[in-house]
């Protein structure tokens, strides 16, 4: 009877430590891609449409320090904000139902304190296929990960792309 509480007791630690490794790799799965490499690699309909998205004329709405401005005859799929306004982004994707796609941009690294997504936007965004951040400043993969922190557990493609204008 002693020796089979030992093994009970030894196999619900092997569970645990597996259970663990399983839900690190999980996480581990959904990466945050740079954007170049994610376009030459695109292998699904749906990161095909990810780049669609980011790289034709669709409907869009744009925000910019909070001010709204929709272009398009259709429902807006893109939503393209300024840092500045991704705490707007929550009550837009609720307007915007067709949102595929949020891009957002900054143009300088003390912008990186304004960045604010979390896991509420992506609920309520029920057609939201990816996020793309664009920087125009030297920007790490860590650090965009880190940006990215609260949302790593999602199915959402998140993206990156520093930019540098000449």
């Amino acid at each position: 009877m002693n020796r089979t509480k030992k093994t009970i007791k030894t196999m619900k630690k092997v569970l645990g430590i597996f259970l663990i490794c399983v839900s690190a790799t999980i996480a581990h799965s959904q990466k945050v891609k740079e954007f170049r490499t994610f376009q030459k690699s695109a292998e699904t309909s749906e990161s095909t449409r990810v780049i669609e998205l980011s790289s034709s004329i669709q409907p869009t709405v744009y925000y910019n320090r909070g001010q709204e401005k929709v272009t398009g005859n259709s429902s807006p799929t893109v939503i393209i904000s300024d840092v500045h306004s991704t705490q707007s982004l929550g009550r837009a994707i609720e307007s915007f139902k067709n949102v595929e796609l949020i891009e957002i941009r900054m143009k300088d690294r003390q912008e990186v304190s304004s960045f604010d997504i979390n896991k509420n936007i992506i609920e309520n965004g029920p057609n939201l296929k990816a996020i793309l951040i664009r920087t125009e400043f030297p920007f790490s993969e860590s650090e965009f990960k880190n940006l990215f922190k609260n949302i790593l557990n999602t199915n959402i493609i998140l993206l990156y792309e520093v930019s540098i204008p000449q």
